[in-house]
């Protein structure tokens, strides 16, 4: 009966319709209530469904199946702020899920409880937030999403840091992968203003990995052979250092690798740049250096700088070390080598070349090709034995100086040694002496007595020796001409200087000639110190006051002779 449709009741209907109609009401009243119905009659059909325009009721409980829908509300009312399809002034609870066939607006904040899946086609569906994010984004599962793809890039990102943790089953090309398409803007720009003190750093790159295999842990790469104006590192300080490596190895045989390393394929086609594997150019440089290597080490043993040309083939022909300067100043400096104090060894523009200290050349042969040479010392030393012995020290006043040098160079007993120089007034430069003595490793003693000085200071020598007799034998002076050798020598076998040519006098002076008594005269063979008497010697004799020679034999007679008188006029003619 409830639900079906009737005509209305006209006035000009009999009282039988009336009648009719009236009671189909009550009916469909009677089944219209119930126990639990609200205030306000609800009309619901046989099947207890409500159909209604307004339904107003302090609780409305529904019950129904599982196959069709509990409540339906047929409406194209499409909500906004102020009206709905469904409408309430509190809350809405569900306990089993919702379907939103379109748009949902949230007024106010939105909580979920639970998974949420944002969109069901990844290829269409979007999700946009006009509001901001006031948590931490965390994901379920470490290194199992991204963010973006290599086909839809993200444009900017502002935060204060980035944290990335990569792990040995990390498939990708790099924790940080940039891969930039910027024609004049740089990939990966820092700027800072505010960092200060020592242990501020723009960049910090650690690694605390033990694996011993050669690998680089930064690594700049232009990959193009056509980019020859390419700077690969650049760094550039305003003010400080502009580049500082720390090697702090100081394991002996941990040290397979230097501090800085340059490999380079440069040849003599880089014009460009001077043909140089390493350039530093510094046009403003005034009192500075370009290039500064120092050592501070006590028991440095090392080079601070080592050159080296490892082809042992005849095609290595180039400088190993090249200093040039262009200045028009002859006498300004090439090259400079100083101790603390003071330059040891200048080398000029001009091609000069001064020594302040002393010379060693170690050869078969010396060569100088100067016009002029030009020496300040008075003493010109042929023959000495061995290096020259420095640094050996003595007290002079006392009768027998100890002297104290190195066990290397201490001389041994009977040795005779040359005193090249010596600060000292008793032991003299430039004479000989014999050791007498060695009280030890380091130290000996001189045969004689030396104690001429109440001076009790510290004086220093320096020796060479031992000296013989063979050593000297034929020091000289020796003139290659394109006729004749010209020959100016000491024969030590002979005890006499030997000149191979003639002598000339070129003086109004006077020339002396030897002279002694006649107990001093050279006897007829050589000893130690004196030449053996020869034809032609001669001599003035002190005791009979009169020049005597050598006429034949090797007896000495007077000029005056009748002997001698008759050789002299002989050789006159």
């Amino acid at each position: 009966m409830a639900g079906v449709n009737r005509a209305a009741v006209a006035v000009t209907d009999t009282f039988d319709v009336w009648r009719v109609r009236t009671n189909e009401l009550n009916t469909s009243l009677n089944a219209g209530t119930h126990a639990s119905t609200a205030n306000t009659i609800m009309w619901r059909d046989d099947n207890a469904s409500l159909v209604a325009n307004v339904v107003t009721a302090n609780t409305l409980n529904m019950t129904h199946a599982t196959g069709t829908a509990t409540l339906v509300v047929t409406s194209a009312l499409a909500a906004d702020a102020t009206k709905a399809s469904i409408q309430t002034t509190g809350g809405i609870k569900a306990d089993l899920g919702s379907k939103f066939g379109a748009a949902v607006d949230v007024t106010g904040a939105l909580t979920v409880g639970g998974n949420t899946t944002l969109g069901n086609a990844a290829g269409t569906d979007t999700v946009t937030f006009t509001s901001r994010v006031g948590s931490a984004i965390d994901n379920t599962t470490s290194l199992t999403y991204d963010v973006g793809s290599s086909t839809r890039l993200w444009k900017n990102y502002y935060g204060q840091g980035i944290d990335l943790t990569g792990n040995t089953t990390f498939a990708a090309a790099a924790t940080l992968d940039i891969t930039s398409g910027h024609l004049t803007k740089p990939s990966l720009k820092i700027t800072d203003a505010v960092q200060a003190g020592a242990g501020a750093k723009l960049v910090e790159i650690t690694s605390n990995s033990a694996d011993t295999a050669a690998r680089p842990l930064f690594k700049v790469t232009n990959d193009n052979v056509a980019a020859v104006a390419t700077t690969a590192i650049c760094a550039q300080s305003d003010a400080g250092r502009g580049f500082y490596a720390i090697s702090t190895d100081s394991t002996q045989s941990r040290q397979a690798l230097p501090a800085l390393e340059i490999v380079s394929n440069h040849t003599t086609a880089n014009t460009a740049t001077g043909n140089a594997v390493a350039l530093i150019t510094a046009s403003a440089l005034t009192t500075g250096r370009a290039l500064h290597v120092t050592s501070a080490g006590a028991s440095r043993t090392g080079h601070l700088i080592h050159l080296a040309s490892t082809d042992t083939g005849a095609g290595s022909t180039g400088d190993v070390l090249h200093v040039k300067a262009h200045t028009s100043s002859n006498t300004a400096m090439i090259a400079n080598f100083a101790n603390a104090t003071t330059n040891v060894l200048s080398v000029m523009v001009g091609g000069g070349v001064r020594i302040d200290g002393d010379l060693d050349v170690t050869g078969s042969t010396t060569q100088f090709r100067t016009s002029t040479a030009l020496v300040n010392d008075k003493t010109l030393v042929l023959g000495s034995v061995g290096d020259a012995v420095t640094g050996v020290t003595f007290t002079q006043h006392t009768s027998a100086p100890v002297f104290t040098t190195t066990s290397a160079n201490r001389p041994a007993v009977s040795d005779v040694i040359f005193i090249a120089t010596s600060s000292s007034t008793v032991i003299l430069s430039e004479t000989i002496y014999t050791v007498a003595t060695t009280p030890s490793a380091t130290t000996f003693t001189v045969a004689g007595t030396n104690n001429t000085s109440a001076d009790a200071s510290s004086r220093t020598v320096v020796f060479t020796g031992p000296q013989t007799d063979a050593a000297v034998d034929d020091a000289g002076l020796y003139i290659p001409g394109s006729t004749a050798l010209h020959v100016l020598k000491w024969d030590d076998t002979d005890n006499y200087w030997d000149l191979n040519d003639s002598l000339k006098i070129n003086t109004t002076t006077q020339l002396v000639v030897p002279k002694g008594t006649a107990a001093q005269q050279p006897a007829s063979s050589a000893t130690a110190t004196v030449a053996a008497a020869t034809t032609g010697a001669m001599r003035f004799n002190t005791d009979a006051s009169y020049f005597e020679g050598v006429n034949a034999g090797t007896s000495f007679e007077a000029f005056a002779t009748q002997n001698f008188s008759t050789a002299i006029a002989v050789a006159l003619g």
